[in-house]
């Protein structure tokens, strides 16, 4: 995980879903927030990701110690 993503890392592990969108590589999918937001939320039974929809964040389900600065 790179420098920049872990600087917004709070306490627990979690990142704003809006900081890994605008990533080009994900931003270039063109989906609207809401929808990767909720697909996010129901793929998290099969996804490495935790996602908090109230807050709109998210972490690694495993490992997120690991990365924190």
């Amino acid at each position: 995980m790179d420098t920049y993503i872990r600087s917004y890392m709070d306490e627990a592990g979690y990142i704003p879903v809006a900081v890994a969108l605008n990533y080009p590589n994900v931003a270039s999918i063109c989906a609207p927030y809401e929808e990767i937001l909720t697909r996010l939320q129901d793929n998290t039974s099969i996804s490495r990701l935790e996602v908090d929809v109230v807050n709109e964040t998210m972490r690694l389900k495993e490992g997120w110690e690991m990365v924190r600065i």
